[in-house]
């Protein structure tokens, strides 16, 4: 396996095992015998464990992107279209993942912010991140005339991308995607309206 090759292979399988594991319950040595490298190897691409898991955690935000988070950018849609494809998306995502394991980022989010001062900082930048895009749209749709004028945009955003976290830990621990789908349409029948 040529050198490039060998770090995304960790990372990849890393990736996964983290995701449905987390960060505590997943060792450097679960993931080279997953991925079948020896344990050289990994210190190779990465200094720590936190260093692979923060790599780890860019590769997943980069999935995310690719699959669910380019929806808020395509602008071939509506403000409010792109809501809704964003948040379809993730349902569909989230939905299709074996054992709903819910989001990497909430996961982590749970597990180390309360005392791993990096991860809750890059935790945090991530979650910023995707309530101002999130934000955005809802200010464009409003200024389109696709939501109602007195809407609190910011406070709205929050509710967005907390109940939809919210969800996601319900659909986990319930092992059943039910609490996305009411989250779905309560958001698109009762909030994002005009």
């Amino acid at each position: 396996m040529k050198k490039a090759n060998t770090r995304q292979h960790l990372l990849e399988v890393g990736k996964q095992l983290i995701w449905e594991k987390g960060y505590t319950a997943t060792g450097i040595q679960d993931v080279l015998h997953a991925a079948g490298v020896p344990k050289g190897s990994f210190y190779h691409y990465f200094a720590s464990k936190d260093a692979f898991v923060l790599a780890a955690l860019e590769s997943y935000m980069q999935e995310y992107d690719t699959y669910v988070g380019h929806y808020l950018e395509d602008e071939t849609h509506t403000p409010l279209e792109r809501l809704q494809l964003f948040f379809e998306a993730a349902g569909r995502w989230y939905a299709s993942l074996l054992s709903y394991r819910g989001c990497m980022v909430g996961n982590l989010s749970q597990e180390l912010a309360a005392y791993n001062e990096p991860f809750r900082a890059r935790l945090q930048d991530a979650l910023t991140h995707l309530r101002l895009r999130i934000q955005r749209c809802i200010a464009q749709a409003q200024a389109s005339g696709e939501l109602s004028p007195t809407l609190e945009v910011e406070q709205t955003a929050d509710f967005c991308l907390n109940s939809l976290h919210g969800a996601l830990l319900r659909m986990k621990v319930e092992q059943d995607p039910a609490p996305l789908h009411t989250f779905l349409r309560i958001l698109f029948e009762r909030v994002l309206t005009r």
